[in-house]
């Protein structure tokens, strides 16, 4: 029996279970939906435990809040990539400041090194994988 795995459509692991030859079990969740209305990651994840699917390939910090929202034994295991791998998918996730506010670009980047600790605390609360490089 073919393993029914969700993933969000048009999303960068899509190629990847092409290359693979995993399309096939593919369960595909709308990338574009009305979030007001429509969770996708609180979707899939809830498919998971109703084992409509055997796994749920999701961006990590959507996964991982929704996980955590859960009692349940849930896993949730980062795909990062290797260096042989020609398609990217693990991304970091940045601030920016409009292009020539060097003062905002200190003041933020002192501040992210200064509340660290509290920056990871909030990361950890909500689930959120931290993969370093």
């Amino acid at each position: 029996k073919l393993s029914r795995i969700g993933l969000v459509a048009g999303t960068s692991p899509t190629s990847l279970m092409l290359k693979y030859g995993l399309i096939e079990q593919i369960a595909p969740y709308h990338l574009v939906v009305d979030t007001r209305a429509v969770s996708v990651g609180d979707q899939m994840i809830n498919d998971i435990l109703a084992k409509k699917l055997d796994a749920g390939i999701l961006w990590g910090p959507i996964a991982g809040y929704y996980i955590s929202q859960h009692d349940a034994e849930l896993q949730l295991a980062p795909l990062v990539e290797d260096d042989s791998e020609e398609l990217r998918i693990a991304f970091k996730i940045t601030m920016g400041v409009r292009q020539g506010e060097v003062e905002w670009k200190r003041l933020i980047n002192k501040f992210i090194k200064d509340k660290k600790p509290e920056i990871d605390a909030i990361l950890e609360r909500y689930g959120v994988p931290i993969v370093n490089n």
